[in-house]
């Protein structure tokens, strides 16, 4: 079970380009990721702002955007070892870091991309199955969360009513996780989300969402983002099965006390 504690910020960070442009190129790779997945990150914080009234800091915000927007377009000069852009790059992940301390928590740079990510690298330790670096992880598990946006947005939805069955969802989990699955089942026992019947109030709160689903770029400029650190897809479906990939969109939400747009995915999906 994956398990965060709070710490203390550090007292100073150091970074040299001409060390760090040499790493091997699958940790550039990884962590040019980590900053393309706040397209994700960043979009689920704000549907919690919709959906759950979450606290919401527009200065954080801001500032992590626009270190994204300083890294999306990097690709190619990351591949060639750049130093410029090798040092964007750690700019951006360290400041990611400080708005993290600004806010609190990780929500700024953390969200359903993440979740999957975990999901991939929990399951991979217990299972004893292959996994990427965290980084690699999360960029193409946020082409994922943009493909769920999409087709929330391309359904014509129906908001039955939502019941939840405790029983067949702890035996997934179980089958799930693993060794690993009584703590994801207690934590969630915790937060007593399952059991609350969000429907009505995505219905009436929809074109507010449909608002935020939309604010990120397609999954085929993220797709393209990452072609430009040759990190193609097929890379990810030759890494992770169909079940795999189908048990972290229906499971992974369940190892984290944060609200995502799987959340919202999993409670209107069969509902279409």
């Amino acid at each position: 079970m994956k398990v965060t504690y709070s710490a203390h910020v550090p007292d100073v960070i150091l970074g040299d380009v001409n060390v760090l442009k040499d790493a091997p190129m699958d940790m550039i790779r990884a962590g040019y990721g980590d900053i393309l997945g706040k397209f994700s990150c960043l979009n689920d914080w704000k549907l919690a702002v919709v959906v759950n009234d979450e606290y919401f800091c527009q200065e954080v915000y801001d500032q992590t955007y626009d270190m994204l927007m300083q890294t999306k377009d990097l690709g190619a000069r990351l591949l060639a070892r750049d130093p410029d852009a090798i040092e964007t790059l750690m700019n951006a992940l360290v400041g990611v870091g400080v708005a993290m301390a600004y806010a609190g928590n990780s929500r700024p740079a953390s969200g359903s991309e993440h979740h999957l990510s975990h999901y991939f690298e929990v399951v991979g330790l217990v299972r004893d199955e292959p996994y990427f670096l965290h980084g690699i992880d999360v960029a193409y598990s946020a082409v994922v969360t943009e493909q769920l946006r999409e087709k929330l947005l391309e359904k014509t939805l129906s908001f039955a009513e939502n019941k939840f069955d405790e029983e067949a969802w702890s035996k997934e989990i179980r089958r799930v996780y693993g060794s690993a699955a009584e703590g994801v089942i207690a934590l969630q026992k915790k937060l007593g989300w399952h059991a609350e019947d969000r429907v009505a109030d995505y219905k009436a709160k929809w074109d507010a969402i449909c608002n935020v689903l939309r604010e990120v770029p397609s999954s085929k400029e993220l797709i393209a983002y990452l072609a430009s650190v040759e990190l193609p897809m097929d890379r990810f479906y030759a890494q992770y099965s169909s079940q795999k990939l189908e048990d972290a969109i229906h499971y992974a939400m369940d190892l984290m006390d944060r609200y995502s747009v799987l959340w919202l995915y999993n409670t209107l999906e069969e509902k279409a």
